[in-house]
């Protein structure tokens, strides 16, 4: 049976003619002894020269968090009244985030009062809806799309990613830190009034991509 240690000198063998070389580092790469820099990648704050009141406590990299979670006949009633409606899809951390990215990938199924001309529109964002059309913090995270030509009680594709949104939707979303810090899915019908309310059955994944800049604040 092999040992370990010849597990570890195996995988090591194809290295063994590189050990105890002098590497070579490409031009933009500054080689200072016991550390490199590459294009000052790794360089650190540092406290003032000479200072005795101030100094560096901890300096580490932020990882990008994912979060992903599954979407099972999510059930949203959008009322003549209002032609607009949301759910809430997770709950935030109750800390100050970093939104970099977000994806929808499903399905949604308008049955009721729902016409092909409805043309209804979608997003996420770090608000509930509350106006017809969505807009501002209710799409904020994925901005708003019209879906055209629906069949009612037919799946109608939603996909979208914050990446694939237009420049200006690109920018990072900064959610301060909040106990009530959510992300909805919100819709709303625009083009005809609906006469009666409608149903939206949701079904997919949604993945969030974020930072978690701590609470310092709260």
């Amino acid at each position: 049976m092999t040992s370990p240690r010849e597990l570890q000198l195996g995988v090591l063998a194809p290295l063994a003619p590189y050990f105890g070389r002098k590497v070579e580092f490409a031009s933009n790469v500054k080689y200072s002894g016991a550390e490199t820099e590459v294009d000052d990648i790794n360089r650190q704050p540092t406290a003032p020269s000479g200072s005795t009141t101030i100094a560096l406590r901890f300096d580490a990299p932020v990882p990008l968090r994912k979060a992903s979670f599954l979407v099972e006949n999510l059930i949203l009633t959008m009322t003549a009244a209002n032609d607009y409606i949301g759910a809430k899809l997770c709950d935030l951390p109750d800390r100050n985030v970093l939104i970099s990215n977000a994806e929808f990938v499903g399905t949604a199924a308008f049955t009721g009062d729902f016409a092909t001309n409805d043309d209804p529109s979608w997003g996420i964002g770090t608000a509930v809806a509350s106006a017809n059309p969505i807009a501002t913090t209710a799409q904020d995270v994925l901005p708003i799309a019209a879906l055209t030509n629906i069949t009612a009680g037919a799946a109608t594709a939603l996909n979208a990613s914050r990446v694939g949104a237009s420049a200006a939707d690109q920018t990072n979303v900064l959610v301060p830190d909040s106990a009530t810090s959510a992300l909805y899915l919100n819709f709303s019908c625009t083009d005809t009034q609906l006469a009666s309310d409608g149903t939206i059955t949701v079904n997919g994944t949604f993945d969030v991509y974020y930072f978690d800049l701590g609470n310092r604040g709260s």
